[in-house]
């Protein structure tokens, strides 16, 4: 009996009037603030009202909780560290995020065709979507004209190749599991 007296009151009984149901988004929200997206666009030298920051903005609230659900803190993670490090170096993967970002946001848009200026907001992103794909398959292109130029960007190739996975697969009518049944067989 004392050994139960004394477990309980490391585990105090809670008190009803200051329970609140846990949201998981909420809290998440918290984690982003706007000297956070001032140093994101410091750390890519772009201005504060650039589209690329406005689209990182996307991957980073958006896009990597959905390749990573179990994430703390937006942007002070090692899952957004490794993306943000690698990316600032290899264009290839930052067009691939932003290029993903992109598409989220053509969805959007596209689950809403009475928005104003529906088809004005649908063209600028799929614009953009199609710029950053363009570039970053360009920029993997210079990347993987060598066996050593490919090994020395390794790390930045695996990590685009799952942001592309992830966009290619998570569209609507895509082909993919085609393709992967295919590549297997």
């Amino acid at each position: 009996k004392r050994y139960i007296e004394e477990n309980s009151k490391a585990f105090p009984s809670p008190n009803i009037r200051n329970l609140y149901p846990f949201d998981y988004i909420i809290m998440l929200n918290k984690t982003i603030s706007d000297l956070d997206i001032e140093m994101l666009a410091s750390f890519f030298n772009w201005d504060l009202n650039s589209s690329h920051l406005k689209y990182l903005k996307i991957f980073v609230t958006h896009i990597h909780p959905n390749i990573i659900p179990f994430t703390t803190n937006y942007t002070h993670n090692a899952y957004i560290d490794i993306f943000l490090r690698q990316s600032k170096h290899s264009p290839h993967l930052l067009f691939a995020i932003l290029a993903i970002s992109a598409r989220f946001e053509v969805y959007k848009i596209e689950q809403h065709p009475n928005l104003p200026n529906y088809k004005e907001k649908l063209n600028y992103h799929r614009t953009f979507r199609t710029y950053y794909l363009s570039s970053c398959l360009k920029s993997l292109e210079s990347v993987l004209h060598s066996k050593q130029t490919t090994l020395n960007n390794i790390e930045s190739l695996l990590l685009t190749i799952q942001v592309l996975a992830s966009d290619f697969s998570g569209h609507k009518g895509s082909q993919w599991r085609t393709h992967l049944h295919g590549a297997k067989d």
